[in-house]
């Protein structure tokens, strides 16, 4: 699978709390509208404390003052996500805003966890 340095939301992001994605990337003037596209998430450094769930943001604004929640995953557990595992892949079928990001969200406080997440066209989970 190809990956390209502008569909780069984060690389190797730690995250121990709620938190949004170092980057975020402008689709240009409106949103992609119906995609074949994929939020493709990669366990950097294995989570320890808690579970994540992993969202696509967008919004018509960079300040996400209006952000809407384009799709969601599952919670995934500590045992989950270990540096290493298959990538989680998080399929997006519609975007609506302009600029978009992602947001980890943990059920605690995480003593240790990073990420690397990136869009991609389909979608390969296997390393």
């Amino acid at each position: 699978m190809f990956t390209d340095a502008q569909n780069t939301f984060s690389r190797v992001q730690a995250v121990t709390g709620s938190a949004y994605s170092e980057d975020i990337i402008d689709t240009g003037n409106r949103g992609l509208g119906d995609t074949d596209i994929s939020l493709l998430i990669n366990v950097k450094t294995s989570v320890a404390g808690g579970s994540v769930t992993f969202s696509l943001e967008s919004s018509d604004t960079t300040d996400f003052a209006t952000a809407k929640t384009e799709n969601i995953s599952r919670a995934y557990s500590a045992e989950e996500l270990t540096a290493g595992r298959d990538s989680i892949l998080l399929r997006i079928s519609h975007i609506t805003g302009r600029y978009l990001r992602v947001k980890y969200e943990p059920s605690a406080t995480l003593t240790s966890g990073a990420f690397t997440a990136r869009l991609v066209e389909g979608g390969q989970t296997n390393r």
